[in-house]
C-alpha cells in the first residue's frame, strides 16, 4: 500500500500552530482594550484555546472507532474548553454556578451597556466593564479554536478564521495600530492568515508551493499595513455616534427624590470639556435637608453670595489648585454653567452669564438656557489636598459654614411631639403639637450637643431629644456609634464611608421602597441599595450629624476622554451626584462614596486612604488616565480603592469536581484516540523500531538496561520475564510482515513483571517506565540490534 506525500506539519499539528499563531497576533491586539492590561492575560486565552483545539481533535480520532463516544467527547471537548477560557479570562468561576447565572447575565449586560459610553482603551475600574473585555475576548479564542478543530472542516475553517480576523480587526478598527506597527501587523496577518489555511497542505518539499504562499502573503500585507498603518482608527464609533447626536436637547432636575433612575440613560453627548485633568462636572448644589431629600432650597444659609465666599477665609490659600477648561454644549439644555469644584469666573461665553445666589455657581442672566451650540471658558478652584492635610484640618473655624450644619427633621407619630416636653426652658408657653423642627450640630472639635430650633414657637430645644423623636433616630444613633471610634473629622469620615462600602450595601438603579420610613433612614439601616443620590445623601446627612460641614454636588462624572480632540466627552450615563465636605483652611473637598458599578464613576482613579483610627499615609494607586492626565488628587476619590472587581469566595466544591470529571473524561477520549490509531493488525517498520526504543527506554527507567547489541531472544533469557509473551509478540512483529502487536494484556503482564520485587515503588516505575498509552515515533534504538541473528 502506498503512503500520501507526507506533509510539511502533520495537519492536527498544523490546524493547531495555525490557530495559535493566528490567535496570539489578535489576544495582543484584544487586550489593547482595556489600558494597562497584561500581555500575560492574551496568552492565557491563546493557551486556554489551543488546549480546547487539541480536545476537540482527539475526540475527532474516536470517530471511525467509536462514533458514539466521539459524539459524547465533541460535546464535553468545547464545554472543558469553555470553562477553561472563562477561567482564563479571570472571571470568577462561581458565577457559573446556576444560581448566579442571573447575576452574571446582569453583569455583562451592565457592561456592555458602559463600553457605549466610556473611551477606549478603557482606563477605568469598573468590573464588569473589564470582565466583559476580557470574557470577550477569552470566548472568541475559545469558539475559533473549536471551529478550527472540527471535524466538518470547509465552512467551520472559514468561520474560525473570520473569528480570528475579528479578534485582530476590532481593536485596529476602533482604536487604529500601534504606533509604527501598521505595516508589520499587516505583514503578519497576510502571512499567518495563509498559514492558517495551507500550512496542512505543504510537502515536505514545498518547492513552488512555498514560494506561492509567500508571494501570496506579500501581496496581501502591502493594503493591509497601508490600512493598518494610520494614526486614528478605521472607523470611529465614538465620533459616529457623536454625528448622529440631534435630537430634542436633554435637561435635568437636580433635586434628589431616591425613586428608580428615570432620566436619559441613552449614551446620548451631553457636553465636551477641554480640560488638562479630569474633573467632576458640576451643576449644582443641594444643601438643604426638607427632612425627606436634599434640594437646592434657598432655605439654608449659603455662607455668602461671592464665589470668594465659597473658598476658605482670607481668599485663595492654594492658587495651584486652580483650573482652567473650555466646555462646549451638545445635547444639554441648562440654566446653571456646568463647572467643577467653586467657579471663580466664567468667560468667552455666548450667551451672558452671572453669579448665581449661591456662591461658587453661575447661571445665564436671561431668559435663554444654554443649549446646543453654546461654550465659555472656566476657572475654577478644585481643592486636591492630600491625606496628610485632611487628616490635620479641622472643621468648626469658619462660621460661613454653619448652614451646612442644619437638617430639617420630621417627628415620629405617637412621639413626645407637644412643646413643654422638648422646650422644658419655655415654661410659660402654651403646649403646641410640633410636627418637626430644625437641627442645627456642632462642629465636630467642640463636642457640644445639637440644638433644635422650632419655628412654630420660635423656641431653641434640645437637639438630641428631637432627634430621638424623629424619624431619623436610629440614623442618629449610627452616627453616634461611628463618632465614638472616631479621634477627628477626618477619621469619622472615612468611618462613613467603611459603613456605606460595608457589608449589604450595593448599587442599584431600582433600589427598593422605603415603606413607611423616610428613603435615607430606610436605605442606610434597611434596605442598603440603591445608587448615587441614595449613598451621596446619605452620607451627607451622618456628615452632618457628626459635625462636618457637607453638601451634595450634583452634575456629571468626568467623562471619556477623545484623544483625537483632546476632549472628555460627557453622556447621559455620567449623570451623578457625590459629596463635598468642608475643611478649614482647604476647602470644599470632593468625596465620593457610590460604589464603582454604577457607569457613572467608570473612569475614575482611586486613591487608596489609611483606615479609619490609622495613621494619614498618601499611597496612590497606578495612574488610570495616560501619561501626563494623571488623577486630580485625592478629590478624584479620597475614600479608599473601588470594591473588589469580583465577589470574594472561590467556586464550589460540585463546580471543581464537575470539572475535574469533565477533564477525566476527555484525557479517557485522548486515551481512546491513541488507541483507535493503532487498531490495525500489522505493524509498519517504523513502528516496530518505535516500539524496540519504547522498550530499551521501559528497561533503562525500571533499573534493568540491557548491554549493547543484545537480541531479544537473549534478552527474554537475561531477564527471566515474558510478560505471557509481550517479547515474543514483539519480535514477531519486528521480523513478520502481517504480524500483530502485543496485546494491552501482555502489554501489562509485562509491566508487571517490571515491578516485580520493588513494592510500590515499582509500579509507580513501572506505569513511568511503560505507560498504557505508547508514545509517538521516538529516535531509532542505539543498544538493541535492528536485526536477529539468522
Amino acid at each position: 500500500m502506498t503512503r500520501p506525500p507526507a506533509g510539511l506539519v502533520a495537519p492536527p499539528l498544523a490546524r493547531l500552530v495555525g490557530y495559535a499563531l493566528l490567535a496570539a497576533v489578535g489576544s495582543l491586539q484584544w487586550v489593547r482594550y482595556v489600558q494597562g492590561a497584561s500581555t500575560a492575560r492574551a496568552v492565557a486565552w491563546v493557551v486556554a484555546g489551543t488546549v480546547t483545539g487539541a480536545l476537540v481533535l482527539a475526540a475527532a480520532r474516536l470517530r471511525p472507532a467509536r462514533p458514539r463516544a466521539s459524539a459524547i467527547a465533541l460535546v464535553l471537548a468545547p464545554l472543558a474548553g469553555l470553562l477553561l477560557a472563562a477561567a482564563a479570562s479571570g472571571l470568577d468561576l462561581r458565577f457559573l454556578e446556576p444560581r448566579h447565572w442571573d447575576e452574571l447575565g446582569n453583569g455583562l449586560a451592565r457592561g456592555a451597556e458602559a463600553l457605549n459610553t466610556v473611551r477606549l482603551p478603557y482606563l477605568g475600574r469598573e468590573p464588569w466593564v473589564l470582565t466583559t473585555v476580557q470574557l470577550a475576548g477569552a470566548a472568541i479564542c475559545w469558539a475559533a479554536a473549536v471551529l478550527a478543530a472540527w471535524p466538518r472542516r470547509g465552512a467551520a475553517r472559514i468561520a474560525a478564521l473570520v473569528l480570528l480576523l475579528v479578534l485582530v480587526a476590532a481593536p485596529v478598527v476602533s482604536l487604529g495600530a500601534p504606533a509604527g506597527d501598521g505595516v508589520f501587523l499587516g505583514l503578519g496577518l497576510a502571512v499567518l492568515t495563509a498559514a492558517f489555511l495551507w500550512l496542512e497542505r505543504l510537502s515536505r518539499r514545498p518547492g513552488l508551493g512555498l514560494a506561492v504562499l509567500a508571494a501570496v502573503a506579500l501581496l496581501a500585507a502591502v493594503p493591509l499595513g497601508a490600512a493598518a498603518n494610520r494614526e486614528q482608527p478605521w472607523f470611529d464609533y465614538k465620533a459616529f455616534s457623536e454625528r448622529l447626536g440631534g435630537g430634542v436637547p436633554v435637561s435635568y432636575k437636580w433635586d434628589h427624590d431616591y425613586g428608580p433612575i428615570d432620566w436619559p440613560r441613552d449614551g446620548i453627548e451631553l457636553f465636551r470639556v477641554r480640560s488638562a485633568e479630569p474633573h467632576y462636572w458640576k451643576a449644582e448644589t443641594l444643601n438643604y435637608f426638607d427632612g425627606r431629600e436634599w434640594t437646592s432650597s434657598a432655605r439654608a444659609p449659603a455662607g455668602g453670595d461671592k464665589p470668594v465666599d465659597d473658598l476658605p477665609r482670607g481668599g485663595n490659600p492654594h492658587p495651584e489648585w486652580d483650573a482652567r477648561f473650555s466646555v462646549a454644549l451638545r445635547r444639554l439644555k441648562t440654566s446653571e454653567v456646568i463647572g467643577a469644584g467653586t467657579v471663580l469666573g466664567v468667560t468667552d461665553s455666548t450667551l451672558p452669564v452671572q453669579e448665581a445666589s449661591v456662591p461658587g455657581q453661575w447661571t445665564t442672566s436671561g431668559l435663554k438656557d444654554l443649549s446646543k451650540g453654546d461654550s465659555y471658558t472656566v476657572r475654577a478652584h478644585i481643592p486636591r489636598p492630600t491625606a496628610e492635610q485632611l487628616a490635620a484640618a479641622t472643621v468648626g473655624r469658619d462660621p460661613r459654614r454653619a448652614g451646612s450644619l442644619l437638617i430639617h427633621v420630621g417627628f415620629r407619630p405617637g412621639a413626645a411631639v407637644d412643646s413643654a416636653a422638648l422646650v422644658p426652658s419655655h415654661p410659660g408657653i402654651a403646649p403646641v403639637r410640633l410636627d418637626g423642627g430644625d437641627i442645627r450640630f456642632a462642629p465636630y472639635e467642640t463636642g457640644r450637643k445639637p440644638v433644635a430650633r422650632y419655628p412654630q414657637i420660635a423656641a431653641d430645644g434640645s437637639g438630641t431629644e428631637a432627634l430621638r423623636s424623629s424619624y431619623y433616630d436610629r440614623t442618629w444613633a449610627l452616627s453616634q456609634r461611628l463618632r465614638a471610634r472616631s479621634t477627628s473629622p477626618y477619621g469619622y469620615l472615612l468611618r462613613v464611608n467603611a459603613y456605606l462600602r460595608g457589608p449589604g450595601f450595593a448599587y442599584t438603579e431600582v433600589p427598593p421602597p422605603s415603606g413607611a420610613e423616610p428613603p435615607l433612614e430606610s436605605f442606610l439601616l434597611d434596605t442598603k441599595r440603591g445608587y448615587c443620590q441614595q449613598f451621596s445623601g446619605a452620607m451627607v446627612l451622618l456628615l452632618r450629624m457628626g459635625g462636618i460641614p457637607a453638601r451634595v454636588a450634583a452634575g456629571f462624572s468626568p467623562g471619556g476622554l477623545r484623544s483625537a480632540s483632546d476632549e472628555w466627552v460627557v453622556r447621559d450615563t455620567d449623570a451623578h451626584s457625590w459629596v463635598e465636605a468642608w475643611f478649614d483652611g482647604l476647602g470644599w473637598v470632593t468625596f465620593d462614596p457610590t460604589p464603582p458599578q454604577t457607569p457613572a464613576r467608570s473612569q475614575i482613579a482611586a486613591i487608596n486612604l489609611p483606615a479609619p483610627g490609622g495613621r494619614a499615609t498618601s499611597r496612590s494607586a497606578p495612574p488610570a488616565f495616560p501619561a501626563g492626565r494623571r488623577p486630580a488628587g485625592p478629590q478624584r476619590a479620597p475614600l479608599g480603592g473601588p470594591a473588589q472587581a469580583r465577589p470574594s469566595g472561590g467556586p464550589s466544591v460540585w463546580l471543581l469536581a464537575g470539572l475535574g470529571a469533565l477533564l477525566a473524561l476527555l484525557l479517557t477520549a485522548v486515551a481512546l484516540a491513541i488507541r483507535a490509531r493503532r487498531r490495525h493488525g500489522a505493524w509498519e517498520s517504523g513502528t516496530a523500531e518505535a516500539a524496540l526504543a519504547e522498550l530499551e527506554r521501559a528497561l533503562r527507567r525500571s533499573g534493568r538496561a540491557a548491554p549493547a547489541g543484545m537480541t531479544l531472544s537473549q534478552l527474554e533469557r537475561r531477564l527471566g520475564i515474558s510478560g505471557d509473551g509481550y517479547l515474543r509478540a514483539l519480535r514477531a512483529a519486528r521480523y513478520r510482515p502481517g504480524a500483530p502487536e502485543p496485546s494491552r494484556e501482555q502489554r501489562a503482564a509485562f509491566r508487571r513483571e517490571l515491578a516485580t520485587g520493588l513494592g510500590w515503588r515499582g509500579k509507580l516505575l513501572g506505569y513511568w517506565a511503560l505507560p498504557p498509552l505508547p508514545p509517538g515515533p521516538p529516535a531509532r534504538p542505539r543498544t538493541l540490534r535492528s536485526r536477529e541473528p539468522r
